[in-house]
């Protein structure tokens, strides 16, 4: 494992980042119910990309089939509102993972802590 700084210059609350083989691990983005997401690129280049870890937890219970089975349904879409999948695979400490399309823009709970209810 090795530490990472944000961007501005701030170090990462999360000093310890995963190694993910074939990426290089940036920052940690968030932490999730079920994972933690870290902001990658692959080592052969220098295209973003996001990659969810699981919580070795998350996948000990029965939701462990449904999870992999929804990523593995969502790698065969593409469409404008999805972030693609590029692979999904196992750590060698058993963690299941998906690599995907990083997409840039603001934090939706920030913007609506921000702006308010959206009027749909």
């Amino acid at each position: 494992m090795h530490t990472a700084k944000y961007e501005d210059g701030m170090r990462n609350t999360h000093t310890q980042l995963p190694e993910v083989p074939g990426y290089r691990v940036l920052q940690h983005l968030a932490d999730g119910g079920t994972a933690s997401i870290y902001l990658v690129t692959p080592i052969n280049t220098k295209t973003p990309r996001a990659i969810k870890i699981f919580h070795p937890e998350t996948l000990a219970t029965s939701r462990q089939a449904t999870i992999r089975d929804g990523y593995d349904r969502l790698a065969t879409i593409t469409h404008l509102n999805l972030p693609r999948i590029y692979e999904r695979g196992q750590l060698p400490d058993e963690r299941y993972y998906v690599c995907m399309e990083y997409l840039f823009g603001e934090d939706l709970d920030l913007f609506l802590i921000e702006e308010g209810p959206l009027d749909w």
